[in-house]
């Protein structure tokens, strides 16, 4: 059953509200925000599998002009490590992910890649990520992970204060369309309507499909 736009629209402005919070982690829905938010393509990674975010998720728009930001997804350990995550197959399983962390490209793995074999599936997510020519750069473990990143990719000094007024933006820019049709689509799709397989503060389940 299709939820109704008046749910979508109440979930929309719950998520306005929890996003302001500090720590509170943010997922597929903020990236797509971000990226209509910036005027970016956003890029993210699944193990070694790319995805367009605002592509997938977003609603039907011109296409971005200005740059790219790269993120991954992945599930940061006990030890600070990362296992990779890996997109979703054909029986319907689910990247098991809880962090983000910044993608850069290495020109030095780029040409490597220009001449490697066909990806092969990685636990280490570090490994993974030069396979397609990115390094993986370290992002705040509290909760603001993918906050920071944002903050990284504006260029802007990556502290406590500069999180809170992303997060700012982010709410706004949700508030500000939670009563159109096209985003109520793209949260949906997103899988973070209530009874979702998202659970925050842990582990977070995203699904492609």
């Amino acid at each position: 059953m299709e939820p109704k736009s008046g749910d979508v629209a109440r979930s929309i402005r719950r998520r306005a509200n929890h996003v302001l919070k500090m720590g509170e982690h943010v997922g597929f829905w903020e990236w797509v925000v971000w990226s209509f938010l910036k005027d970016v393509t956003v890029i993210m990674l699944f193990g070694s599998d790319v995805v367009d975010v605002r592509r997938v998720f977003g609603p039907v728009a011109a296409a971005p002009t200005h740059g790219v930001h790269r993120v991954a997804a992945v599930l940061l350990l006990a030890d600070g490590s990362y296992r990779s995550a890996v997109a979703p197959d054909n029986r319907g399983h689910v990247p098991n992910i809880n962090h983000f962390v910044v993608g850069a490209t290495s020109r030095k793995f780029v040409e490597d890649v220009a001449t490697a074999p066909p990806h092969k599936k990685m636990r280490c997510a570090v490994k993974a990520a030069m396979q397609v020519g990115w390094v993986l750069k370290h992002t705040q473990k509290m909760g603001d992970c993918g906050i920071d990143a944002m903050s990284y990719h504006a260029g802007l000094v990556r502290i406590p204060s500069t999180w809170q007024a992303i997060r700012r933006d982010l709410s706004k820019f949700m508030l500000d369309n939670m009563h159109k049709e096209e985003w109520h689509a793209s949260f949906v799709c997103c899988q973070d309507l209530p009874g979702s397989n998202r659970n925050r503060k842990s582990q977070l389940c995203f699904s492609l499909v």
